[in-house]
């Protein structure tokens, strides 16, 4: 038998999935942007804790963003985030959004290429926005788990 390739991601996790269905449902991509930027507009104003801590800039972003993820002492995600762009507020939004509540661990099994698809971004965006996502998602993958090791020391 050939090689088996790596184990294939673990599904979305289902709010994250139902807004990534949303978007990705318009066949135009000039409408899944609209609903992007929509999403965008519900992201609440940035908490004291995303404007006081350090580490929260997302560098290889064209706008400038910031990303917040932490654990609650039950475990679950506490995130916040906000972004100078309409459709970088939106994809922010997809993650604050579909990802509240999840476990830490939800967050750092993501796989960014798989949001990006189940969104119907990859064509829809350019790519250095497909990048910023990414790497919004790795910085916060970063901060939890620097959140976590500080926890457990």
């Amino acid at each position: 038998p050939p090689p088996a390739g790596p184990p294939p991601p673990p599904p979305l996790p289902r709010r994250l999935a139902r807004l990534a269905a949303a978007l990705r449902a318009p066949r135009e991509p000039r409408e899944r942007l609209l609903r992007l930027a929509r999403l965008g507009e519900r992201l609440p104003p940035p908490s004291t804790a995303l404007v006081a801590a350090d580490g929260t800039r997302v560098s290889s972003c064209t706008s400038m963003v910031d990303v917040l993820a932490r654990p609650s002492g039950s475990g679950s995600l506490r995130l916040d985030g906000a972004a100078d762009s309409r459709l970088a507020r939106g994809l922010v939004a997809l993650l604050v959004q579909g990802l509240r509540g999840e476990r830490a661990e939800t967050l750092l099994a993501l796989d960014p290429a798989q949001v990006a698809r189940a969104a119907g971004l990859v064509g829809a965006l350019s790519p250095s926005r497909v990048n910023g996502l990414g790497a919004m998602i790795r910085l916060m993958q970063r901060q939890l788990e620097a959140g976590v090791a500080a926890e457990a020391a």
